[in-house]
């Protein structure tokens, strides 16, 4: 966003923070957002332009959908043996706050 000069350029319902979101989406081309805090800071949004969403054809997107269900289940099968193989082998995991150094 940073590169872009503070463009988000085009994003869908839902992708943003709440706060952002509901913003982003009651607004109107040209319009300018009042000041938005979120727990990031605060924004002020400007719709420049709206897309209608488009429903591609199946036969056009078929291979994206299936390697994206493959890579799902990949991701699942893997997650699942990796903590199988971990309580077989009794790993325990335990995340401390390291104790402040004193000076």
């Amino acid at each position: 966003m940073k590169k872009k000069g503070g463009s988000l350029g085009f994003v869908r319902r839902g992708k943003l923070v709440p706060e952002i979101d509901k913003v982003a989406f009651s607004l109107r081309p040209g319009q300018i957002s009042d000041v938005i805090e979120t727990a990031r800071g605060y924004c002020v949004l400007k719709v420049d332009e709206v897309k209608n969403p488009v429903t591609e054809p199946f036969e056009a997107v078929k291979d994206q959908v299936k390697e994206r269900l493959l890579l799902e289940v990949k991701r699942r099968n893997i997650n699942e043996f990796r903590a199988k193989a971990m309580k077989e082998a009794g790993v325990e995991i335990y995340l401390e706050t390291p104790a402040r150094v004193k000076k």
